[in-house]
């Protein structure tokens, strides 16, 4: 586990400084193939991170007409029936 944790530190630094696996003497390929998988990973994490957002952008967009609307009838509603009863009563 030690060894698994100080590889994915040592491919996320290299990462971070734009290492690029296999073209030096000395790396291990299979550190390449690791760096490869985790760079797709996070391309795949990002992508349904973006996707996921504009869903919920899609769904809040979709609950704030679905409110106006229901502001509007209210609005309507209140409106007529105070028209049908004749307007709202004075007191004498």
């Amino acid at each position: 586990m030690a060894q698994f944790f100080r590889l994915t530190v040592y491919m996320s630094i290299a990462v971070r400084n734009n290492v690029h696996f296999g073209l030096y003497r000395g790396h291990d390929w299979r550190v390449a193939t690791l760096v490869v998988q985790l760079q797709a990973k996070f391309e795949a994490l990002k992508k349904q991170h973006t996707d996921d957002k504009k869903k919920l952008e899609d769904k809040r967009r979709l609950l704030d007409e679905q409110m106006n609307s229901f502001e509007q009838r209210k609005v309507h509603t209140l409106t007529s029936s105070q028209q049908a009863l004749g307007g709202p009563k004075k007191k004498k």
